[in-house]
């Protein structure tokens, strides 16, 4: 399942860095994805890193899904950016604020966005959300809401 690998190394990437709490709620009408979140979050455990929250969503109809993930761990939001590309994901667009980052990404046949914050107390929040060709302007629009 190619959201499934995107998901956990989207969850990978953001694995050394660290941030405040996110939102544990996806994208309005897209469902619980139970084993994408816990996917994600098995992928995230590495030493000295803990998964706090982690939840995924998504319009499998449509091609779209989203995940959020909280950690506890230590590095800086450009630690995120390089994670994400030493997955295999392309980045783009990428854009620093204070100690938060978003990015776009893309791995045939997915592209997306990354929103992630690092917090100096030792946690990270992130939201990625993503698209095959299925439907993607209805699923850039809705990610374009949720990862506001």
């Amino acid at each position: 399942m190619a959201e499934l690998r995107l998901a956990l190394v989207l969850a990978a990437g953001c694995s050394t860095a660290n941030a405040g709490p996110t939102t544990m709620a996806g994208p309005s009408g897209w469902p619980e994805l139970d084993a994408i979140a816990t996917a994600a979050a098995a992928a995230a455990k590495v030493d000295g890193v803990t998964v706090e929250a982690a939840g995924a969503w998504g319009d499998a109809a449509r091609g779209c899904y989203a995940v959020a993930i909280q950690l506890r761990g230590g590095g800086t939001a450009s630690q995120i950016v390089d994670g994400i590309a030493a997955a295999g994901i392309a980045t783009r667009e990428v854009v620093y604020a204070g100690d938060g980052v978003t990015l776009g990404v893309s791995r045939a046949p997915y592209d997306g966005r990354v929103v992630a914050q690092a917090g100096a107390d030792g946690h990270v929040a992130a939201h990625a959300c993503f698209w095959n060709d299925r439907e993607p302007a209805a699923c850039a629009a809705t990610c374009a809401g949720w990862l506001k």
